[in-house]
């Protein structure tokens, strides 16, 4: 188990990365390794630090998701988003700020894999203050086709990767003509962290189906038997716009999906700008009821 992802995604001698003359960095800020097309570059890509140390990384038998959408699009957006937002901190609305967006491809992967076993309840009724218990058990399988699975702790918002999934019709082979500009983000976890998540997900997801059909009030997993086999771990670079946001010391994403423009977004609330929308707010109050006491 611990060799499966180096069995099923680095089983060519020559990675892309290699051949096709990608550099490897790690950021010693942020953590984030990437891959770029510039040779002794000192940005990160993920966070834009410029204290970063060359890295061998690669990447092996790897598919993309082109971008469709521009970076001005991307920018249109943030801007709508936040330009009326009485309570997003001024420098964030800038336009020195806005040009820190950044055009990056971020590897996840397709998975294959088949689920089958058994799951077993504790369900419960109530009936007229009368509390009932039942041992359910449940025998189940489920086959998993070109589930894209997030394994990178990087970006973690569910919501906002399963936008991609519509997407997977557009896959290719990964060629160093489609790459511009970007950054390729690598995955921040070990093998045996990806495969835990992919275990860990597709079973989630199996209890969650099986749980819909108990005819009961109430019920909890007591024993998970299931077993899962995976028979493929793509790797698949996915296109986003990013934006990150540091205030106060805690990280916020802006997150723009460069196929169909699905965003996903969470902003911080200025204090000042917060003190500043409420004393603007108690001024019209009052002054209105000023006005008012007046016309009366």
């Amino acid at each position: 188990m611990d060799n499966l992802v180096n069995e099923l995604v680095e089983d060519n001698t020559e990675s892309v990365s290699q051949s096709l003359g990608l550099y490897g960095y790690h950021c010693n800020d942020c953590g984030t390794n990437f891959l770029s097309k510039t040779e002794n570059n000192n940005i990160c890509g993920y966070c834009g630090s410029n204290n970063v140390t060359e890295l061998n990384a690669n990447i092996n038998n790897c598919s993309v998701i082109p971008f469709n959408k521009k970076i001005e699009e991307a920018k249109e957006d943030y801007r709508k988003h936040t330009r009326f937002n009485p309570l997003i901190p001024f420098s964030l609305k800038s336009k020195k700020y806005l040009n820190n967006m950044k055009k990056i491809y971020y590897l996840t992967y397709i998975v294959d894999a088949s689920i089958s076993g058994n799951i077993e309840y504790l369900a419960t009724d109530k009936n007229k203050k009368v509390v009932q218990e039942y041992n359910v058990s449940y025998d189940t399988s489920f086959d998993y086709t070109k589930c894209l699975i997030n394994i990178n702790k990087k970006i973690s918002k569910r919501e906002f990767f399963n936008t991609f999934k519509c997407s997977l019709d557009t896959l290719q082979e990964f060629r160093m003509s489609i790459l511009e500009d970007e950054t390729i983000i690598l995955s921040d976890c070990t093998d045996e962290e990806i495969i835990k998540k992919i275990q860990t997900v597709l079973g989630k997801n199996s209890i969650d189906i099986v749980s819909k059909d108990i005819n009961h009030k109430k019920h909890k997993v007591t024993n998970n038997n299931l077993n899962t086999k995976i028979d493929l771990v793509q790797p698949v670079l996915i296109p986003i716009y990013l934006m990150n946001m540091k205030y106060r010391n805690k990280e916020y994403h802006y997150l723009y999906n460069g196929v169909d423009g699905k965003v996903y977004y969470k902003y911080p609330i200025g204090i000042i700008e917060t003190i500043i929308f409420g004393l603007l707010v108690f001024g019209i109050v009052f002054l209105l009821g000023y006005l008012i006491s007046i016309i009366i």
